[in-house]
């Protein structure tokens, strides 16, 4: 004789089972919401940051182009093809100033020759890096490591029979920082002069000389330094000093440039 307890089992069996998937369901949905969650938030935490990353860096690249292009125009006004150039730098949420702790010493062997010119720097700073316009030269690096390379190379000529030394020092009043927008740079040509040899009686001339000595004193000077040493001729005396040596013909010129900062 069936019982009531024997009819009852079977839809104990099916509530048990549909129990179990309605579980099962809340716990994938649990464990899906949490995926989702977990990778917003690792996505906002490091995903941003990567973003950030990008941002500066083109940012640092589109300062670093900007600065070519000034170069390139300061170089137009050195070799005498304008008395006149203009560029443009957006300085976003980097700085500029102008620095004036560099100094480029030259003398000429057997003459007696030494001049120590004060190039100042131009110079752009977002994030600790820093980049540079020098004496005809732009740089790239992190001050505070000491790290840098030249990116725009200046003209410091050293061959078997002639030394050609090429200084640009500029002239400007000035003298704070600035930081964001658009700022436009001009220089203009104040004056151009051959300081070695001298155009006077009794003075050197091209051939007096034998030697070309030209010493380093930047922030940037590791740039400089990997610059000479890829450079033909040019030999090492030490860390900051650097001889073009046995050389018939010695020329060195110094350019000025007056510039001015516009917003």
């Amino acid at each position: 004789m069936t019982g009531v307890d024997d009819f009852e089992r079977p839809v104990s069996g099916r509530r048990s089972r549909e129990d179990e998937r309605a579980l099962s369901d809340v716990i994938g949905f649990v464990l899906t919401f949490s995926v989702i969650v977990a990778s917003v938030a690792i996505v906002s935490t490091f995903g941003m940051q990567a973003l950030e990353d990008i941002r500066g860096n083109e940012q640092e690249n589109n300062a670093q182009r900007a600065f070519q292009v000034m170069a390139e125009n300061f170089k137009e006004i050195e070799r005498g093809r304008a008395p006149r150039r203009s560029s443009e730098l957006k300085l976003n949420e980097g700085s500029l100033t102008v620095v004036n702790d560099s100094a480029f010493q030259v003398g000429v062997g057997g003459t007696g020759f030494n001049r120590t010119i004060y190039p100042q720097r131009i110079q752009y700073e977002h994030d600790n890096t820093f980049i540079g316009y020098e004496n005809g030269a732009t740089l790239r690096g992190n001050i505070q490591s000491g790290g840098s390379a030249m990116q725009y190379r200046p003209e410091l000529v050293c061959t078997d029979n002639r030394a050609i030394v090429s200084f640009i020092e500029l002239e400007t009043s000035f003298d704070r920082s600035l930081s964001g927008g658009t700022l436009r740079v001009t220089g203009d040509l104040q004056r151009s002069e051959l300081i070695y040899p001298e155009k006077r009686t009794g003075k050197p001339n091209a051939t007096s000389g034998d030697q070309v000595n030209v010493t380093v004193d930047s922030t940037f000077a590791r740039g400089w330094r990997n610059y000479l040493e890829d450079r033909d001729n040019w030999e090492r005396a030490n860390s900051r000093k650097w001889s073009c040596t046995d050389v018939d013909q010695v020329y060195i010129r110094k350019t000025v440039i007056r510039v001015t900062f516009v917003r």
